[in-house]
């Protein structure tokens, strides 16, 4: 027997859960086991989606079709249909017979909505590589590939990357973070061809797993037949998982990549940190500058910006526009990721720093996060919030050197 939901004013049908589930798993957090996926949690990365691909199209960039591999109960791609842009054709596919049986019904009351726009759905019952496989054959492209599994979305990158259109915008979730934040060095090898990924600075380990999969994910991209550039749109965690939306751009100057990708030095003797690209000497990855001290590198990772700026004031810009419209029901959070991804922008640094974890280190006390980020403005440095943690900031300051003598400064 199935339950009603209603996101974003869009009223759909879960699974319910059974009644042995329900104390056990009063989060409704998805497991492997249920019959149908589907995660509560997991609205604020719809909204986003949404806002995404409105920007996408705002942009000129091409919304003819969308392939929505993993669609659960559907309500992303219903989102998709109703609020999105106005494609032509949205694939909604999932390996379980009862899923699509779901799916159908959840877009049934609005199938005639959805064809007033202009949008016919297709349904597939097949497992993702299988489709990927036939669609291949038959030398099918999409404009957008949105790649939404549970656990690792690894074995499907390349076949999405080589299916993705020129341009094209890629869309990936993945939720195993205990590999992508670097807990299992093994399995990020085996997974993501990672060697150096212990990460035991736990502090801001969650920006070092998103970056070490754009990393990742832009190697599929250039092996891939034919091989592609692919340059983050935006990137963020949130809820426990993250979320990349990548522009794919055919050929172009690989060299970019290469440029962009390097290791993060950690000392966990001083606590300094520096980035090393990979065009830097391997022999001067091994030592910290600041107390000579052996530093394990990090990596590699990709060192560049996490948002296209005209893409993220886009997304910005259209939300602005549909404040009072519904089309989001967590708006004051939607907004308020939004402000910190663009703060993300204003430090060209590729990490951040927890204050408490700082304040844990130096044994002192610390204020607020924006008073810190104002204490140092103040005195001439850069700085900024991150959307990572709430008590963490980038910063152009060096750890060790400078940031004491403001300790004691009121």
């Amino acid at each position: 027997m199935n339950q009603q939901q209603n996101e974003a004013g869009i009223l759909f049908q879960v699974p319910r859960s059974k009644p042995d589930q329900d104390k056990s798993n009063s989060l409704n957090i998805p497991r492997r086991s249920d019959p149908v996926f589907y995660n509560p949690l997991q609205a604020l990365n719809r909204d986003i989606s949404v806002l995404a691909l409105q920007a996408w199209a705002h942009l000129q960039f091409p919304v003819k079709n969308l392939l929505e591999a993993f669609a659960g109960t559907g309500i992303r791609a219903l989102r998709y249909a109703l609020q999105g842009p106005s494609f032509q054709t949205i694939f909604v596919n999932d390996v379980s017979t009862q899923a699509i049986q779901l799916c159908q019904t959840n877009f049934a009351p609005y199938l005639h909505e959805i064809k007033n726009r202009g949008t016919k759905i297709n349904f597939s019952i097949n497992h993702c590589s299988s489709f990927f496989k036939h669609a291949s054959i038959n030398q099918q492209q999409f404009d957008i590939i949105d790649i939404d599994p549970f656990g690792t979305p690894q074995p499907f990158i390349r076949s999405a990357v080589e299916l993705l259109g020129n341009p094209g915008l890629l869309a990936v979730t993945a939720t195993d973070m205990p590999v992508i934040t670097g807990l299992y060095p093994n399995k990020a090898y085996k997974l993501y061809q990672i060697s150096n990924f212990k990460v035991a600075n736990r502090s801001y380990c969650h920006e070092v797993g998103l970056r070490m999969f754009i990393a990742y994910i832009q190697r599929e991209g250039m092996s891939a037949s034919p091989p592609c550039i692919l340059m983050p749109l935006l990137s963020y965690y949130a809820d426990h998982y993250i979320r990349l939306f990548f522009r794919r751009i055919r050929g172009g100057e690989f060299s970019k990549i290469y440029q962009s990708h390097g290791y993060i030095l950690d000392c966990q003797h001083c606590g300094v940190r520096r980035k090393i690209h990979l065009a830097y000497h391997m022999e001067n990855l091994t030592s910290c500058l600041n107390c000579s001290s052996y530093v394990h590198p990090l990596g590699p990772l990709y060192l560049g910006q996490l948002h296209e700026t005209i893409f993220l004031e886009t997304m910005v810009h259209l939300a602005g526009q549909q404040i009072n419209t519904g089309l989001f029901d967590r708006t004051s959070r939607l907004f308020r990721f939004l402000e910190l991804f663009l703060q993300d922008l204003i430090v060209d640094q590729v990490w951040f720093y927890n204050l408490d974890w700082v304040a844990r280190r130096y044994k002192v006390s610390l204020p607020s996060t924006q008073k810190v980020v104002d204490l140092l403005k103040k005195y001439g440095h850069q700085a900024s919030l991150t959307h990572f943690n709430g008590r963490g900031i980038r910063t152009d300051i060096s750890l060790d050197n400078e940031l004491p003598k403001y300790y004691s400064v009121p």
